[in-house]
């Protein structure tokens, strides 16, 4: 971020504030062991951000740009966001004690970011609820199985703006809908979870190991609820379409993101 330069060369981020982020943490917690390898924890926590990118060009903290990967820092921006995040997380675990093992944890957290009003909004990480569960049992003669269970509670996302994304000016130089900034994270996806199982064979060797394995990711074929996409229309030839009720527009259409397809794998892997 510090890097960028504007159209005539200069580091405009350098001179507007951008510095270091500033984070600061206050945990606390509990634990219980047992003797059979087992433990139980609780913890809170409240988490405060300042100096947080905010992104001048498109009037939104960095925070609250979206939660998938992606190129950062190419825009001016100065320090003016700020944050705050808060909850618990309760967990279980058991560690291999008579061939089993388990663990299991409940996060509750909220996480708020400013934009340039000052007013907290809730952040692209704002999911609020997290589940965990994973477990499994090996057997005799290398044989192992286990699984485990995800639930993420629905992301917020900012909606398209439909109007100012179809004007021909504004699709041919970002190539993609751009986010309606009066609308910040006003949506959310639906629950996510899913199911993953695994079954293992290994075989020992004098100097290593060989490993065989199944594994099936989201075995129950969940389809979530994602943030939809906006795109335009094209033709044969891939070019957008205008649209012919007013020549200063692309054609627009929504799509719906794909999922619920399992995923299964078969994997050897030699381990020395």
């Amino acid at each position: 971020m510090l890097g960028y330069r504007d159209g005539a060369g200069a580091l405009v981020n350098r001179s507007s504030g951008v510095e270091w982020i500033r984070a600061d943490h206050l945990v606390a917690g509990a634990e219980w062991s047992t003797k059979t390898n087992s433990r139980l924890t609780g913890e809170a926590f409240f988490k405060r951000y300042s100096r947080y990118p905010y992104l001048t060009r498109d009037s939104i903290s960095l925070a609250n740009l979206g939660a998938d990967y992606g190129v950062i820092g190419n825009a001016p921006a100065d320090a003016r966001s700020r944050g705050r995040a808060w909850g618990f997380e309760l967990l279980a675990q058991q560690r291999l004690h008579r061939g089993w093992y388990g663990i299991a944890a409940y996060t509750f957290v909220r996480s708020e970011f400013t934009n340039g009003d000052g007013a907290y909004l809730p952040a692209s990480w704002d999911n609020r609820h997290v589940v965990s569960v994973a477990g499994g049992k090996r057997f005799g003669r290398g044989w192992e199985a286990g699984g485990r269970w995800r639930l993420l509670g629905g992301a917020p996302y900012t909606p398209d703006d439909v109007s100012r994304s179809s004007l021909r000016e504004v699709w041919d130089v970002t190539g993609r809908a751009v986010p309606d900034t009066r609308r910040i994270n006003s949506a959310r996806a639906g629950v996510q979870h899913q199911l993953d199982l695994r079954v293992d064979k290994t075989w020992p060797f004098r100097n290593g190991s060989l490993q065989l394995y199944l594994d099936v990711q989201n075995a129950y074929a969940f389809a979530g609820e994602l943030a939809p996409t906006l795109s335009v229309e094209r033709g044969a030839d891939g070019l957008p379409l205008v649209n012919p009720d007013d020549s200063s527009r692309y054609l627009v259409k929504t799509l719906e993101p794909e999922s619920g397809m399992p995923l299964p794998t078969i994997g050897l892997r030699w381990s020395f």
